[in-house]
């Protein structure tokens, strides 16, 4: 699924998706991997799934 972004480097935070299910490993900029965690997001343009699958609302 094609997801929106403009630096495609992890500081913009314009490719912001929300995790419904699942663990993901922040490699972004924008915020604190606790921050991230906490509001439920995460950046796909750089940050990947710790597990098999992961689901998100985008």
């Amino acid at each position: 699924m094609p997801i929106l972004g403009s630096c495609r480097k992890g500081v913009c935070g314009t490719c912001e998706v929300r995790v419904v299910e699942g663990a993901p490993e922040h490699l972004d900029s924008v915020l604190h991997d606790s921050e991230n965690d906490d509001l439920g997001v995460m950046y796909p343009c750089v940050s990947r799934s710790m597990a098999a699958s992961l689901g998100l609302n985008i």
